[in-house]
């Protein structure tokens, strides 16, 4: 007998959340300067993303941006409200 998780699930509890979406640098890249409507060149948004300025998340020789992250970043630098 198979069980999916809509059969595990504890009736009037939430679903468990979806992960959040990973980027690759040069997807999050893209999407920062289309969001910010500058210009940042490579070698900087990787500067940023080893200094820790952009919380990244490595797997083996992948580094992964949540874009969770990405907007946080995008909203404390960029936004004027």
């Amino acid at each position: 007998m198979s069980t999916t998780l809509s059969d595990s699930l504890i009736p009037g509890e939430p679903a468990p959340a979806a992960p959040p979406a990973m980027l690759a640098p040069a997807t999050a890249l893209r999407i920062l300067c289309r969001r910010t409507g500058g210009t940042l060149s490579k070698a900087t948004f990787y500067r940023w993303i080893s200094d820790g300025r952009i919380r990244s998340v490595r797997l083996g020789k992948h580094i992964l941006i949540p874009f969770p992250v990405l907007e946080d970043f995008i909203r404390q630098c960029w936004d004027e409200d």
